[in-house]
């Protein structure tokens, strides 16, 4: 298979729309409660494929993107382009004096969740911060990075503040945006 490797933005989104518009409407099955993986792979392999889920698949892998299954992390490493930029990412936490600052990300994806844990103990100098949307994230983001372990104490978790035990607020890309971020370049205090 020829693939193009080249790096396209589409800010319409017209290859999502060409996939949603693939999707097969009579290739769905019904499968009971309680069946098992074993059961299910079984009954998919006496199905055949429709035509409209080949072109769904057609479309589908046009998008060039790492799937998110165990498998991902074989994916990523055996596919040059993914390869290259793990290892940039990496190059980038191991340069003095950097800041990562993270939002939108959970560290569920164990290959990067352990160049950046990592990094955050090889560079003393780096420092990443972490917007979890919700209080909740945050403690999930806390467990995974395992912060008692890290050696440099240099990842911060921000989450929203709570009142009343609920949070008041959820960090959001435009929230990040404009509240800490524009305080920043306002030279007000981000955080005490």
């Amino acid at each position: 298979m020829d693939v193009d490797q080249s790096i396209l933005f589409s800010h319409d989104l017209a290859q999502t729309s060409r996939i949603r518009d693939a999707i097969p409407v009579n290739g769905l099955v019904d499968i009971a409660d309680g069946i098992t993986i074993e059961e299910l792979q079984t009954l998919a392999a006496k199905i055949p494929l429709p035509d409209s889920a080949v072109a769904f698949l057609e479309e589908y892998e046009k998008l060039l993107i790492v799937n998110p299954t165990k498998e991902k992390f074989k994916q990523s490493l055996l596919n040059e382009t993914y390869y290259e930029i793990l290892r940039m990412y990496s190059n980038e936490l191991e340069r003095e004096n950097t800041v990562l600052f993270v939002m939108g990300f959970s560290f569920a994806d164990e290959h990067i969740r352990a160049l950046t844990i990592r990094a955050a103990n090889s560079n003393p100098t780096l420092m990443i911060y972490v917007f979890a949307h919700t209080s909740i994230a945050r403690a999930e983001i806390a467990q995974r990075l395992d912060l008692s372990n890290l050696v440099n104490r240099n990842i911060e978790i921000l989450a929203p503040s709570q009142k009343d035990g609920a949070d008041e607020f959820r960090y959001t890309l435009s929230s990040i945006t404009s509240d800490v971020f524009g305080r920043a370049f306002a030279n007000e205090t981000l955080w005490s």
